[in-house]
């Protein structure tokens, strides 16, 4: 759970968020000259998933130890 939570304080500052609060034609220059912050984001997006996918399988086998599931 950690490494989610900093993976997701990592892409906080970064400002390649979903909202903008500029006009789309900057928005779409920044994609194009400034690519590696964008590549940054999916890269930081992509490992929160995969950290996510390895808790729910840490937290099930758990589960299962116990006998919860």
């Amino acid at each position: 759970m950690n490494w989610w939570r900093g993976l997701w304080l990592v892409g906080m500052p970064s400002g390649t968020g979903l909202m903008y609060t500029v006009s789309t034609g900057h928005v779409i220059e920044r994609a194009y000259h400034n690519v590696y912050p964008l590549l940054a984001a999916d890269t930081a997006v992509v490992a929160a998933a995969m950290a996510a996918v390895f808790v729910v399988r840490a937290l099930t086998a758990a589960q299962r130890r116990r006998g919860d599931v």
